[in-house]
Order: structure tokens, then C-alpha cells, then sequence
């Protein structure tokens, strides 16, 4: 079977970390070796305890890199953490690489 990693890098709570651990359950019982690598472990331990799975700690840019700007639409929030910016997104490619 495949190693699966499961994470994301944008968030501030808990509301990634219990759809992720729901995932990581059916595909664990499917066979599969599964990561999970979430922004802010600590906040995030309480619900993915007894997890049979590693958590590390995912690369996240940890400011709003256009302070200000209203965001409109998902493509408005991925540029206001960097996703506009040649120099961070291939920094940030190379943390998850």
C-alpha cells in the first residue's frame, strides 16, 4: 500500500485537524501508512491523540504578506500567504519537498 501525508499550511484552529484524522482513519483501514503534517502541532495534539500516525509539523508562512488587503476569493488568501510571491512559494515548496 501507499505512504499517504495528509496536511495543511493555512489555518489558525482545529479545523483542518479532525477532517484530517477522519481521512487518515478510512485510509489507515484501507492498508495505507499515513503522515499527518499540521501548522500549529501543539493547538492540534488534543484531537489527533492516540493517532497511530506520525504528526510533524507542516511549513507554513507565519504572516499575512499583504497586511491590509481584503481577500475576496480563495485565490486573493493563497497570494496574502505568499502564493504571489516567487521567492516564498519556492521556499515554501522546498520545506514541503
Amino acid at each position: 500500500m501507499a505512504t499517504i501525508l495528509l496536511g495543511n499550511e493555512m489555518g489558525e484552529g482545529l479545523g483542518h485537524a479532525k477532517p484530517l484524522r477522519t481521512l487518515a482513519d478510512a485510509l489507515h483501514q484501507r492498508g495505507h501508512k499515513i503522515i499527518l503534517a499540521i501548522p500549529d502541532v501543539a493547538t492540534a495534539a488534543p484531537s489527533l491523540q492516540n493517532t497511530p500516525y506520525p504528526v510533524i509539523a507542516a511549513p507554513r508562512v507565519l504572516r499575512n504578506v499583504m497586511p491590509g488587503k481584503t481577500t475576496y476569493s480563495y485565490a486573493d488568501l493563497l497570494v496574502s500567504r505568499g502564493f504571489g510571491d516567487t521567492h516564498i512559494l519556492s521556499a515554501m515548496t522546498g520545506a514541503w519537498q
